[in-house]
């Protein structure tokens, strides 16, 4: 019988979902205001599955600090820039 690996992973409860949705939120809405984020439905789908994932990279279970979860997010998608929306 096989046994599923161990994994790292945290867990995060309900409250830590909703505050990360709210993040990403957050963080897709400020990349359109930069015109940061592609024109298509297709590709805005692909944007935030891509943020969502560096989102949960970033992430500690019972974090509530809003922007210091943003900007980790964002350096991690634009390393070198300085200029993004805060």
């Amino acid at each position: 019988m096989a046994q599923a690996a161990a994994t790292s992973a945290p867990a995060y409860d309900s409250a830590d979902l909703a505050f990360f949705e709210n993040v990403l939120d957050d963080l897709i809405g400020k990349l359109a205001i930069a015109g940061l984020t592609p024109s298509m439905d297709e590709s805005r789908d692909a944007l935030r599955r891509q943020i969502g994932a560096k989102l949960f990279e970033c992430a500690r279970a019972g974090e509530r600090d809003h922007v210091a979860l943003r900007q980790r997010v964002l350096s991690r998608m634009f390393p070198g820039e300085s200029d993004l929306p805060v």
